[in-house]
């Protein structure tokens, strides 16, 4: 009886792997199309990618004087000052743009929550920015700053302050692009705060209440720790997407005035397509802003962790 009860056990538990298995192979068979696609569409390009930036290809030469040159593309790129410029520009814009919109957007959703609640009005009106088009944003914006008939320089005229250049100073053009971009995006980082706002549970507020706290204690003590893990995935994904501004410096600037504004994407550009034809040296230099990039995500992420509100009285 013992016996045929554990070949019985034994039956039962090789049917249910023979299961688990056929499962496996079904959901393999329905996921393997879209796993096909992406490494068509996002590896085999990425792999290509580092294979040109090992050669020296450039599209002005015949194809037959392409050759292997190993890692001449990252010591010519480390050893060139434009490039150094492009990082930094890039470094700067990404820096403040993040900083601004980080700072600005988890305030104002603290103030448009408490004020409004989650109104739709409120988030469409904040949508408004982010659903234009970068192309057409940008050439809203150089109307905007152009010398004579712009609106910026209308206003500070109104305001008794002398005109500005705007993007065609070299001091100004960099501030100029950010102010573009906070404009737009913004509205995000405004978004993705108060989506964090609706997670918090109202009682801690009634709680704070009670005890008499300021805004300030509750914004600081309650709301920041609760509301930080989603507003830094918000800030990744704005980080991602501030690292492509190829389509308003393109179109505000141009890199310019000089080199003032060039990005990494822009020189990139000018060095593989517009100009110089080498696409060798393009690749290697958007591969290193690509670990960059993967490097400063990886950062964000380690942020990622739980947290959890302090016990203690929250007093004002």
């Amino acid at each position: 009886m013992v016996n045929k009860v554990g070949r019985g056990k034994i039956v039962t538990n090789t049917r249910r792997k023979l299961l688990n298995q056929e499962r496996m192979g079904i959901k393999i068979l329905f996921v393997s199309p879209t796993i096909i696609l992406l490494m068509i569409m996002a590896v085999w390009p990425f792999f290509y990618a580092i294979s040109i930036s090992l050669t020296n290809l450039n599209i002005t030469l015949p194809a037959h004087q392409t050759r292997f040159i190993g890692l001449a593309n990252y010591k010519q790129l480390f050893l060139d000052e434009r490039a150094w410029n492009a990082f930094k520009n890039t470094g700067l814009l990404i820096v403040l743009v993040l900083g601004i919109e980080a700072g600005l957007g988890l305030i104002l959703s603290y103030v448009i929550y408490g004020s409004f609640g989650n109104s739709t009005v409120i988030l469409a009106l904040l949508l408004f920015p982010i659903l234009i088009p970068k192309v057409t944003a940008g050439l809203l914006w150089r109307l905007i700053y152009h010398p004579t008939i712009g609106l910026a320089n209308y206003f500070l005229g109104i305001l008794g302050l002398p005109r500005a250049l705007w993007i065609f100073d070299r001091k100004q053009a960099l501030f100029s692009i950010i102010i573009a971009d906070v404009w737009q995006w913004l509205p995000f980082m405004i978004i993705i705060g108060m989506s964090g706002l609706l997670t918090v549970p109202t009682e801690l507020f009634d709680a704070a209440d009670v005890d008499g706290a300021s805004e300030f204690r509750k914004f600081r003590h309650i709301v920041l720790p609760l509301i930080l893990p989603i507003y830094l995935i918000g800030l990744l994904f704005r980080m991602i997407d501030a690292l492509r501004t190829f389509d308003v410096v393109r179109i505000l600037t141009r890199g310019g005035p000089g080199t003032a504004t060039e990005t990494v994407d822009i020189y990139a550009y000018l060095e593989g397509l517009s100009k110089g034809g080498n696409i060798g040296y393009a690749s290697a230099m958007a591969l290193v802003m690509l670990a960059l990039t993967i490097l400063f995500a990886i950062v964000i992420v380690n942020r990622l962790q739980p947290v959890e509100l302090k016990g203690g009285e929250i007093k004002g």
